[in-house]
């Protein structure tokens, strides 16, 4: 078969010959958002977690299997309340060991500020600064900017075929496992919220005793000097035996 030298020309060889299958390569674009990602240093050290968070990661396998019709806001709900009422010595072992993890984070993070790798972070960093920086005050350098091979934005595939298939069956797999992973962390923030809510009122609770503790105490202070006063008083006009 010769090769289609344009559209027009393979319309009329297709319209020609009846007992043959036209051949269509259908193309499309699929452009994704381009969105501004925060550079990020995956040599430095991991932060350390909570003690709550520690507990949580501890004993939500765990309980999620004893309980699996629950859904993880429940989950989570009963954790934190169960974080509550942990005695203080077992919660101290969860507190005590994220504190030895943030020491250890702390001395690696400033040994880690000292190697090269860090400081080729920071010269990338302060290097897109200043690119991001320049396209601000200058929008046309960000329309003349190519696009980039490693982002993959712009997509040229033929439908239907195998490849397309494929990558529209990777990039599902990809929105369901963000999807997921946005809305469990939604879930644990909002929790967290929760806690914090409750945290404010119990310290606005404590602070009301407080001040309705130190009010009564006044009160009973001026009324024991009154009835010192009074005794002395008393005691002014009455005889001792022996005086």
């Amino acid at each position: 078969m010769k090769e289609i030298e344009n559209t027009e020309k393979s319309a009329q060889e297709e319209s020609s010959n009846d007992n043959e299958v036209p051949k269509k390569s259908y193309k499309i674009n699929v452009k994704g958002k381009r969105r501004k990602k925060c550079l990020r240093d995956k040599a430095a050290p991991r932060p350390p977690l909570s003690g709550y968070i520690r507990f949580l990661n501890d004993r939500r396998d765990q309980f999620r299997s004893e309980n699996p019709n629950m859904s993880f806001a429940e989950v989570t709900k009963v954790l934190a309340t169960e974080w509550n009422q942990l005695p203080a010595d077992k919660k101290q072992q969860y507190l005590s060991a994220a504190e030895q993890e943030r020491e250890k984070y702390v001395k690696e993070l400033e040994a880690y500020k000292k190697t090269d790798a860090h400081r080729n972070f920071v010269q990338r960093k302060l290097k897109k600064k200043k690119v991001h920086t320049a396209e601000k005050e200058n929008p046309e350098l960000e329309k003349e900017k190519p696009p980039s091979d490693d982002g993959k934005t712009v997509f040229d595939i033929p439908i239907f075929s195998e490849e397309f298939l494929n990558f529209n069956k990777a990039r599902e797999s990809e929105l369901r496992y963000l999807r997921k992973t946005v809305t469990d962390q939604e879930q644990e923030v909002s929790i967290l919220d929760k806690h914090i809510e409750n945290l404010n009122v119990g310290i606005n609770k404590l602070t009301d005793n407080t001040e309705i503790a130190k009010y009564t105490y006044e009160i009973d202070k001026e009324h024991l000097n009154y009835l010192r006063s009074k005794f002395l008083e008393a005691l002014a006009h009455t005889s001792l035996p022996g005086n």
